[in-house]
């Protein structure tokens, strides 16, 4: 980070329009990112679908049964929605993720281990979190209750999720 820093402040305002412009047009993810930085009162649903259909492909495995099960690559989805200007796409993502592990566990049976479950335990404790700090409890509490009332029951997942709730938003 230091030496970015240094970088960016040697440079005068024309080069810095000059790198941000070809950061933008060179990386999907930058122009994810400002188009959501620039509409930032309204969910664009075109995005957020793209992100909720990479979620779904990397937690079910495609026809011939390859793939799913990524976690890693469901965080990294998800780590990249992680700030201020991208929060509500955090939370939209990360709750998609969360309901998307029930369906593939009710589907096919749910015997995944531990770790699988953690994750998206973890998830729903960080999301949870973001909900109660930015004060937006009541737009999304019906969700956060039903997603722990219908979670897979095995590997005490189900147990772990009520809990969470309960710990943010005991009534």
């Amino acid at each position: 980070m230091k030496d970015f820093l240094k970088y960016i402040n040697a440079q005068d305002a024309r080069q810095l329009k000059q790198e941000l412009t070809e950061l933008y047009t060179s990386f999907e993810l930058v122009r994810n990112y400002y188009q959501i930085k620039l509409k930032q009162s309204v969910l664009d649903e075109n995005l957020l679908s793209k992100y909720k259909a990479q979620i779904t492909k990397a937690i079910y495995p495609n026809k011939y049964m390859e793939g799913g099960l990524d976690v890693g690559k469901v965080d990294s989805i998800v780590k990249q929605l992680n700030s201020d200007s991208t929060l509500k796409y955090y939370i939209e993502v990360g709750l998609h993720a969360i309901e998307e592990c029930t369906s593939i566990a009710n589907e096919y049976g749910g015997d995944f281990g531990d770790d699988f479950y953690i994750y998206f335990e973890e998830l729903y404790d960080k999301v949870l979190d973001q909900i109660v700090k930015k004060n937006l409890v009541d737009a999304y509490k019906d969700r956060l209750k039903e997603i722990a009332d219908v979670a897979f029951e095995g590997y005490g997942h189900y147990d772990q999720l009520q809990d969470t709730y309960d710990e943010y938003l005991k009534d």
